[in-house]
């Protein structure tokens, strides 16, 4: 079965366009915004990627500075969870405003995880 009309067609691995009909460059694009999105994921260091996040929303709406801020929301919370109780205290306060969420909300979910953490290296 072929793809559906409108369908924009991938290669076998799924990871790029095949018919860009403006001249490679959609692929580029796609490419650069692929790796930019996995350098953010690679960070291991809940500051670093507080300040990385908060360095690409300058200038931006603040609705779009969260939406693309909040893609690595769980990402923080798993990093953090990881840190002494005063360096959380200090990411919280500092990611409650990158990513527009309580306080309260931050810890809340900061201890679910450090239970999760323990339970994981538990078993």
């Amino acid at each position: 079965m072929g793809p559906a009309e409108g369908d924009i067609p991938v290669n076998e691995f799924n990871d790029e366009f095949t018919d860009d009909s403006h001249g490679g460059a959609l692929t580029a694009l796609v490419r650069v915004h692929v790796q930019f999105v996995e350098s953010f994921r690679a960070l291991v260091d809940p500051s670093e990627l507080l300040m990385r996040l908060e360095s690409e929303g300058r200038g931006t709406p603040p609705a779009r500075r969260m939406h693309f801020a909040m893609a690595f929301y769980s990402q923080f919370i798993a990093v953090a969870a990881a840190f002494p109780l005063a360096d959380q205290d200090a990411l919280v306060h500092a990611g409650s405003h990158v990513f527009c969420v309580c306080r309260r909300t931050i810890r809340l979910d900061l201890e679910l995880a450090r239970v999760q953490q323990a339970a994981t290296k538990s078993s």
